[in-house]
């Protein structure tokens, strides 16, 4: 038993006219080559479930806030007593419950931030009354303590980079928190401690503005190494920091040093944007020290890559593809209408972003920017939040404020070789069928097609010669030709 449990029932309900029909999931149309009966069949890339969450019957109130990271999930709900609820998932134990009211008087919760362990948690508050300041809250574990960090009054935190390499259940090691005014600032909190072990600022992107929020911040670090990278988005720019510290530093403002100095020059791309905001996400396999990936959702769209695994490269982000979303053709629209029509944040797969949007999910293919999976959520599930992502397990989570929802991952790779056969890559082609046989042969005749094509007559007749097509069908084809060598070539 877990701590949750399936429930298919609200897939029954049918949503009243006013709202758009739902897309229970699809693929994306493949070429005709090759397509069977079976392909049209086929269980969807994507599909959902609701999860039901035990929450103690006591507590009745809406979803505000939910973080999961190795199978650690806290929620927030908006109870009077606002209280927040730690659930260990794949057992059935009760949850820990932390009551907040009497924190925030004249605050609101803005974000809930989860360290890897799942034991370390972040809650930056804003003040609702003036005369206030920007506040953040600490919690280890199931509490019972709340502490108020008081270092960090008057800064908004808006974006954590945990440490993935030097964090225990009982220190969060080293982090990085980025502030609504653009500031970096390097701390380390403890399970016992009263305060935080440091509080230094490494780093200002903001140059005095006041608002200038830090969306998106990590921590990486190399294999086998002391390279350490950070990346660091804001609402128009993406900026990469990176250096090799000494092997006893502990400190992360080394990174940052010179930079400060003016010794070297952090990388950064700005781009135009209509959005006050943006959005960083990065792939790796489950429990993966180093992500291999990273998206950054932004005004221009859809910008993805991958990261950097060489010591000695000067660049941490490599690539820059880009999925054109082109928010400008909707510069005519209301506000609101502006704000429906810009997906929010996102989750990425290996091969796949799925966009959140203020009433739909859909899943964007990174290779050929076909959308493979489209969904829209009726008034019964409620308003949809936020979509995220657990590293440790790979599992990709969405929740409204009356339900919560996990995605189900089916051989996603399935048509990438269909991808590459179209773009006339085929020795990529040939590696994503190689499991396939009759996918590796449609591949193969492609390949010894196009090799044909170009005249290389020797190297498409040993393509042919792997591939099912008949011999005389082959045999037919070279002696079409007029040249004396494709006669030369079957003799």
């Amino acid at each position: 038993m877990s701590s949750f449990d399936e429930d298919d029932s609200w897939m029954n309900y049918k949503p009243s006219a006013k709202f758009l029909p739902i897309v229970e999931g699809k693929t994306a149309d493949c070429p005709a080559a090759g397509e069977t009966d079976f392909d049209k069949l086929e269980t969807p890339i994507f599909s959902k479930r609701q999860i039901t969450l035990r929450i103690p019957t006591t507590y009745k109130g809406n979803l505000m806030h939910v973080n999961v990271n190795k199978n650690w999930l806290v929620c927030v709900l908006d109870t009077p007593q606002t209280i927040l609820l730690r659930f260990f998932l794949p057992r059935a134990l009760p949850p820990g419950e932390i009551p907040l009211e009497k924190y925030l008087a004249g605050y609101a919760i803005s974000k809930v931030f989860l360290d890897y362990t799942g034991h370390h948690t972040l809650i930056p508050i804003v003040p609702q009354t003036p005369g206030l300041s920007a506040d953040f809250l600490y919690i280890h574990g199931n509490g019972p303590k709340v502490r108020r960090v008081e270092k960090f009054k008057d800064h908004e935190i808006t974006a954590v980079a945990f440490n993935r390499y030097m964090g225990t259940e009982s220190s969060t090691g080293p982090i990085l928190l980025g502030t609504s005014r653009g500031l970096i600032f390097e701390t380390e909190l403890v399970q016992d401690g009263f305060s935080p072990l440091q509080r230094k600022q490494v780093y200002d992107l903001g140059l005095g503005r006041t608002k200038y929020p830090i969306n998106g911040l990590e921590l990486l670090r190399l294999p086998n190494t002391n390279k350490y990278m950070v990346i660091a988005t804001t609402p128009d720019c993406i900026y990469t920091f990176q250096e090799s510290l000494k092997p006893d530093d502990r400190s992360l403002q080394f990174i940052f040093a010179n930079y400060v100095n003016g010794q070297q020059v952090h990388g950064a791309e700005m781009i135009e944007t209509e959005l006050n905001y943006s959005a960083l996400q990065l792939y790796g396999e489950p429990n993966e020290k180093l992500p291999k990936q990273w998206a950054w959702l932004c005004g221009s769209g859809i910008r993805f890559g991958e990261i950097s695994t060489e010591e000695r490269s000067t660049n941490v982000l490599l690539g820059d593809s880009l999925i054109n979303l082109d928010y400008k053709q909707y510069k005519h629209l209301s506000y609101e209408e502006r704000r429906q029509n810009a997906p929010r944040t996102l989750a990425l797969t290996e091969y796949h972003a799925l966009l959140l949007y203020s009433d739909h999910i859909t899943g964007i293919c990174l290779l050929n920017e076909k959308i493979v999976y489209e969904e829209y959520f009726h008034e019964q599930v409620g308003k949809l939040l936020n979509i995220l992502r657990d590293p440790f397990t790979g599992t990709i989570y969405v929740y409204t404020d009356k339900m919560f929802f996990s995605y189900k991952i089916t051989d996603e790779q399935r048509d990438i070789w269909r991808i590459y056969l179209e773009k006339g890559q085929y020795d990529l082609a040939e590696i994503y069928a190689a499991e396939q046989p009759e996918h590796l042969d449609i591949v193969l005749i492609k390949k010894a097609d196009a090799a044909f094509e170009k005249g290389d007559y020797t190297l498409a007749a040993d393509f042919y010669a792997e591939t099912s097509k008949p011999f005389e069908e082959i045999s037919l084809k070279f002696m079409e030709l007029d040249t004396k060598k494709a006669n030369n070539t079957l003799c």
